[in-house]
């Protein structure tokens, strides 16, 4: 009896240690990123910046070090590529094309002929032929019909709306309007219009200053409206509280020297990196020689607000310093905003919008 239960306590004993190192082995990983390429403005870092009580040009200049805030002409035009569509485009609520008085009632339709576009009325009665063909409203506004590259259908714009024969066939359709109005259409689409005024002040200025910096003069449009540019949604993205975030901020641009400089930004950063990341300074930006950092990266507690439904309400922290920002980077991720779901998207403006 007793040789038996010295055997049943040394096997015991013999089996503990085996237990506690598979109890040891049991192992849990974690894992958690932001969201973006880390160039630039963190939207959710100048939100929680905000909500620290931050003003925007503190958050602008820790984003992008080294600069100043300029002024430029808030009516200069932007133009925007809506629509490239291989059959017609069609418009309503439009009162003039080019000399043409229109019935803002009544849709109307632009077919391509040769290197020229051809305008028709709804039976299909030819109303003219133009090299380009300028189309505005009464009110300042046209109604551009089927879903729009930024995916909206039947978009109402400010502004004119341009036609012309695409590159290669079909037709474009262009919305030409002043700089602060593009940017009104903006920031309502990169950041929840719920967020601190000061953190929507912070992204009209980079959002101005990114498409005063990527205007193409030679070519026949100069910014998307979607994540290859940022993400403009016309009259359906404008709230009192951007509106309020832009007018406040008139013609304001991030300067370097005088000069606008590029500002990217991207939705959300997770902290520093484990490794050293090559950035160039705004003093070094295109004419130095790049320096590698280990960014120190407070985190500020900030969750998504109003209509966000931006993944997990996560914090984020903000990215330090004016990062290098080359051509690849242009493949941006911006937090990307649509009525009643707001989530983060890849953008060229956050380099953002990545």
């Amino acid at each position: 009896m007793r040789a038996r239960t010295f055997l049943i306590t040394l096997l015991t004993l013999c089996l503990l240690p085996a237990g506690t190192a598979a109890a040891a082995s049991s192992k849990f990983t974690i894992r958690g990123a932001g969201f973006g390429h880390g160039v630039g403005m963190s939207q959710y870092g100048a939100y929680g910046y905000a909500l620290n009580g931050a003003g925007y040009r503190d958050i602008l200049g820790h984003y992008y070090t080294g600069t100043a805030i300029g002024q430029s002409n808030p009516g200069q035009r932007v133009r925007v590529l809506l629509q490239s569509v291989r059959g017609s485009a069609s418009f309503t609520g439009a009162t003039r094309a080019g000399t043409r008085t229109l019935s803002a009632r009544k849709i109307y339709y632009v077919a391509r002929r040769g290197s020229s576009v051809q305008l028709r009325n709804a039976r299909g009665r030819r109303l003219g032929t133009y090299r380009a063909l300028r189309v505005t409203g009464r009110r300042g506004t046209v109604l551009l019909r089927g879903t729009a590259a930024n995916g909206r259908r039947n978009g109402v714009y400010r502004g004119a709306m341009d036609f012309s024969a695409g590159l290669f066939s079909g037709v474009n359709a262009v919305n030409s309007l002043p700089l602060d109005t593009y940017v009104r259409g903006v920031v309502g689409d990169e950041s929840p219009p719920s967020w601190p005024l000061e953190a929507l002040k912070a992204q009209a200025v980079a959002a101005r200053t990114y498409a005063l910096t990527t205007m193409k003069p030679t070519a026949s449009f100069d910014v998307y409206p979607d994540t290859r540019s940022q993400v403009y949604g016309g009259i359906a993205a404008e709230e009192a509280s951007t509106d309020a975030a832009v007018a406040q901020t008139s013609g304001e641009v991030v300067t370097y020297n005088g000069q606008p400089v590029v500002t990217y930004f991207f939705s959300t950063r997770a902290g520093a990196p484990r490794t050293s990341r090559t950035r160039r300074s705004a003093t070094s930006r295109g004419r130095g020689s790049s320096r590698s950092t280990t960014p120190t990266t407070p985190c500020r507690r900030a969750t998504a607000g109003g209509r966000s439904s931006c993944r997990s309400r996560r914090r984020a922290a903000s990215s330090a310093g004016w990062s290098r920002a080359s051509s690849a980077a242009s493949r941006s991720c911006s937090a990307a905003s649509r009525r009643g779901s707001w989530r983060p998207t890849w953008s060229a403006a956050g380099a953002a919008r990545g």
